[in-house]
């Protein structure tokens, strides 16, 4: 199956776009409905084939006037290259149930989080059901979707992150609300249990955090950081108890907490965005592993970089093909 995708994968990106004209975010319309009893709503396409092919989650950018369709520009492209792509609407947007105003989600580690892991659950519960695996999904976010998307990577939630227009301080208070992932962990449902396990008196520093039970514990050696964990090394990065404060500056490295392991993610930013256009370049520098960051030219931000570039469209179709 691997090859199969690389093979898909390798189509020009001048191929790619090739009649993508009128392209729109299109497919079943499938939801999910939370613990507390918010109902979710997205999108979901599958490519014409009954093997398991990789998923991408694609999470728009916050704004009243955003929403799934965000991903209109690239949504055929993407499912010509073999993905099935489910495109939620977050929470306070489109036809998800509100959560509140959606400024003050932006760094709220209680609902966006909770949404990204509940569409997690969504593709586990239909792995019988539908040619996707949990242990081949991607994420594409865009403006502080995208801090959002790079905090589940950073937890091990998911495979393959595109990032375009992250914050670290978004970052650093977003990853608060992901568990550290288990593969194979059983007691994972899609009925709500998630969001049962974990309460609002959860922590960034609460070793025993859960994504399942009590007894699936973070605090094992491979959960926290370590020196293997801390990129680049141990006097870059902030202690284990720092996340983003008041005095923190958003281009400064100290500001990536050492739990976060970011790996295998494509940062998109443009140069002159502002807030800072500094913050993708702050996390690149910050980071280990797998490494990579596209800048373009200009004060564009989070969807409009879409808009702007083909180059960042090739960037997010082609991207996680090599990491699943």
């Amino acid at each position: 199956m691997r090859n199969a995708v690389r093979l898909l994968l390798v189509v020009a990106a001048v191929l790619v776009f090739q009649g993508c004209e009128g392209s729109e975010v299109d497919g079943v319309t499938v939801t999910y409905t939370m613990s507390d009893g918010r109902q979710l709503s997205g999108t979901y396409k599958r490519p014409p084939t009954d093997q398991d092919v990789p998923i991408l989650i694609l999470l728009h950018q916050p704004g009243v006037t955003n929403d799934r369709h965000d991903f209109d520009d690239i949504w055929e492209p993407l499912v010509g290259q073999g993905y099935a792509l489910l495109a939620p609407d977050l929470a306070s947007h489109g036809y998800s149930d509100s959560a509140g105003a959606w400024e003050d989600l932006v760094t709220d580690p209680t609902v966006w989080p909770e949404d990204v892991l509940a569409w997690l659950d969504w593709v586990e519960d239909h792995e019988d059901e539908e040619p996707i695996t949990r242990e081949a999904v991607g994420l594409i976010g865009l403006g502080a979707a995208g801090s959002l998307a790079a905090a589940a990577i950073g937890k091990g939630q998911v495979d393959c992150v595109v990032a375009v227009s992250a914050s670290i301080d978004e970052l650093n208070a977003l990853h608060t609300g992901f568990p550290v992932y288990v593969p194979g962990d059983d007691d994972d449902s899609g009925d709500g249990s998630r969001d049962e396990a974990r309460d609002d008196d959860d922590s960034a520093a609460d070793d025993d955090d859960s994504a399942a039970d009590d007894d699936d514990s973070a605090a094992d050696d491979d959960d926290v950081a370590d020196d293997d964990d801390v990129a680049p090394d141990d006097d870059d990065v902030a202690d284990d108890d720092d996340v983003a404060d008041d005095d923190d500056s958003a281009g400064d490295d100290d500001d990536v907490d050492p739990a976060l392991d970011l790996h295998t993610i494509r940062w998109i930013t443009a140069e002159d965005d502002q807030p800072p256009g500094g913050d993708a370049q702050a996390l690149f520098d910050a980071t280990s592993g797998d490494r990579d960051l596209l800048t373009v030219p200009g004060a564009h931000h989070g969807l409009e970089i879409i808009w702007v570039s083909d180059e960042t469209k090739d960037a997010m179709i082609l991207w996680c093909g090599d990491k699943f």
